[in-house]
């Protein structure tokens, strides 16, 4: 059928936003090696990130975080209820909240709980990274777009 089509197009274009992740990371932080949650196959689950990296640091340094939240497809960022308030998908009350559920969600390995639980505490530096692989349309059929890479701003009050 044309929605399942249109199903696996979305799923195609999500693991390319995948692999534009992977990409991004390897370019700009080769120290990082794999993620720590997610990346290319995993599946997409409520209440997580698409992707989480750990950049190590020198000494005396925070380590930093890298949160990937990737889009695939006709993909559009999310609203959710946080303290009785809507909070969109990209800014910090919002990463704060996915931090929250992760940390505790013990079908998650240690590693991945213990990075959340720094992110929520704010004990290490974050980048909260959108990756897009948008799909359009050429005569009808779909077609993948330029990939986007942006960041979003998670400036959050102490």
């Amino acid at each position: 059928t044309l929605a399942d089509a249109r199903n696996r197009v979305n799923q195609e274009s999500m693991r390319i936003g995948q692999l534009m992740a992977r990409e991004w990371v390897a370019s700009r932080y080769p120290e990082a090696g794999e993620p720590i949650h997610g990346g290319v196959g995993a599946p997409s689950r409520a209440n997580d990130f698409d992707a989480v990296y750990v950049v190590p640091r020198g000494e005396g340094q925070r380590p930093l975080i890298l949160i990937i939240e990737a889009k695939g497809g006709s993909g559009t960022l999310g609203i959710r209820e946080v303290n009785r308030a809507a909070v969109q998908q990209g800014t910090g009350n919002y990463m704060l909240e996915i931090a929250r559920l992760m940390a505790t969600d013990t079908s998650l390995p240690p590693a991945t709980r213990s990075a959340m639980r720094d992110v929520r505490q704010r004990n290490v530096d974050v980048r909260y990274v959108l990756i897009e692989a948008p799909i359009g349309t050429d005569a009808g059929r779909p077609t993948l777009r330029p990939g986007r890479i942006s960041e979003f701003n998670i400036s959050l009050s102490p």
